[in-house]
């Protein structure tokens, strides 16, 4: 159970465009799950596997969490540069006897 909400907390946070981003990874955790799902011997290796899979799953999320965050501090930045006056133009309203000597 532990693994699978592992799993599918990285699925949730991650949208669509993440998802091909971060697929290397996603495919190596789903090989590092997919013997638990079909043929493994939950014997005394049991523990063994769920933390090996609970690892991988949480350095997945955390990969995921960082370039979320990091996407989000770069656009506040856009978002700053965007609202940032690069020029100030002072205006000035010229009389007719400064032009004339």
């Amino acid at each position: 159970m532990l693994i699978v909400r592992d799993y599918n907390n990285i699925i949730y946070t991650i949208d669509e465009k993440e998802k091909s981003l971060f697929s290397e990874h996603l495919d190596i955790l789903d090989r590092t799950i997919a013997p638990g799902i079909s043929k493994y011997n939950w014997g005394s290796q049991a523990d063994t596997f769920v933390y090996a899979c609970r690892k991988e799953c949480q350095d997945v999320f955390s990969n995921v969490k960082k370039f979320q965050n990091n996407v989000m501090k770069i656009n506040q930045e856009f978002e700053k540069i965007s609202t940032s006056v690069l020029t100030n133009v002072h205006k000035k309203l010229y009389l007719l006897s400064e032009f004339i000597r």
